[in-house]
C-alpha cells in the first residue's frame, strides 16, 4: 500500500528505517536484522569457539578415546516407532527459513 520512514529509538540509539504498509496480516517482521543491530537490540558476535590446532584435536581425541572410536552406534537403547499403516507415506518439501534484511 505504501512506505513511510519513521525514527526508531531504543535507549540512546536512534535510526530511520522504512516501514512497508501492506494489506496482509502476516507480512513478516517489523524490524530487520540491520535496524535491530543499529539500535543495539540485536547483538551478533562473529566469534565462534573452534579448535584450530591439530595438537589440541589430537589431545582431545586421545583423552576421550571411547567417544571418538567406532561408527557412532547407540548401544543399550531400543526405540519404538508407532506407525499407522493406514496412512500413505509422502515426502514433505524442505521448509524455507524466513530471513528479513
Amino acid at each position: 500500500v505504501g512506505v513511510f520512514y519513521p525514527t526508531f529509538e531504543y535507549g540512546l540509539n536512534r535510526t530511520i528505517a522504512p516501514i512497508v504498509v501492506t494489506e496482509t496480516e502476516d507480512a513478516g517482521c517489523l524490524l530487520s536484522e540491520a535496524v535491530s543491530s543499529q539500535l543495539g537490540i540485536l547483538k551478533m558476535d562473529s566469534y565462534v569457539n573452534a579448535i584450530t590446532s591439530d595438537e589440541k584435536i589430537e589431545s582431545l581425541t586421545d583423552e576421550f578415546q571411547s567417544i571418538f572410536r567406532g561408527i557412532g552406534k547407540l548401544k543399550g537403547y531400543k526405540m519404538k516407532l508407532d506407525i499407522d499403516d493406514t496412512v500413505k507415506p509422502c515426502i514433505q518439501p524442505s521448509r524455507t527459513i524466513p530471513y528479513h534484511k
